[in-house]
C-alpha cells in the first residue's frame, strides 16, 4: 500500500481494510456497483434538494457477468435483454453526467458499439428513474443549461 493512503498512514489496520475490499471486489469496470453506491448515498441523504450525479466511465460495463464490451449485436432485443439482466437501483429525481463515454474505447471499438452502448445505458437510467443531462466523451463545461423536454402536443403535432 503506498505511504500515507489508509488510517493512520497506511498501518495494519488499513492493509487490513485493503486486503478485504480487494478480496471481494471483481476485476473490469463495475458501473452498475459505482451506481449502487451513489443510490445508497442519496438514500442517505433523502432531505437533500436538487441530486446530480457525475460519472467518469466509459461506461464499458465489465464486471459480475455483464461484459458490454463483449456484445455481437446491438439490436433492440440484445439492449432489452442485456436491461432485463441487470440491476435496478432508485435514481429517481437524479440528473446524470456521463463524462469519458466513448473516449478511452474507440480504437478498439466500432462506432455501432458506442452508440449501443450509449442506448443502453440511455434506457436504464430511465428506468431507473434519472435522466441524463449529458453523456459524451468530454466535458464542455459544467453545469450545462438544462433544455426543457419537449411535450407532446395534445393535437399530436
Amino acid at each position: 500500500m503506498p505511504r500515507g493512503v489508509g488510517a493512520a498512514g497506511g498501518g495494519p489496520d488499513a492493509r487490513s481494510a485493503t486486503d478485504a475490499i480487494l478480496a471481494t471486489s471483481s476485476r473490469g469496470t463495475d458501473v452498475f456497483g459505482a451506481l449502487e453506491l451513489a443510490a445508497q448515498f442519496f438514500a442517505a441523504y433523502p432531505e437533500a434538494g436538487d441530486r446530480t450525479l457525475v460519472v467518469l466511465s466509459d461506461m464499458v460495463q465489465s464486471a459480475n457477468g455483464m461484459h458490454l464490451g463483449a456484445v455481437d449485436d446491438w439490436s433492440e432485443a440484445e439492449i432489452s435483454a442485456l436491461l432485463a439482466r441487470a440491476p435496478n437501483v432508485d435514481l429517481r429525481g437524479v440528473r446524470v453526467y456521463v463524462v469519458g463515454a466513448g473516449a478511452t474505447t474507440l480504437a478498439r471499438m466500432t462506432p455501432a458499439e458506442i452508440a449501443g452502448i450509449r442506448s443502453f445505458w440511455t434506457r436504464w437510467f430511465e428506468e431507473q428513474g434519472a435522466r441524463i443531462v449529458f453523456y459524451g466523451a468530454n466535458l464542455p463545461r459544467f453545469p450545462l443549461p438544462e433544455v426543457p423536454t419537449a411535450q407532446p402536443s395534445p393535437t399530436g403535432g
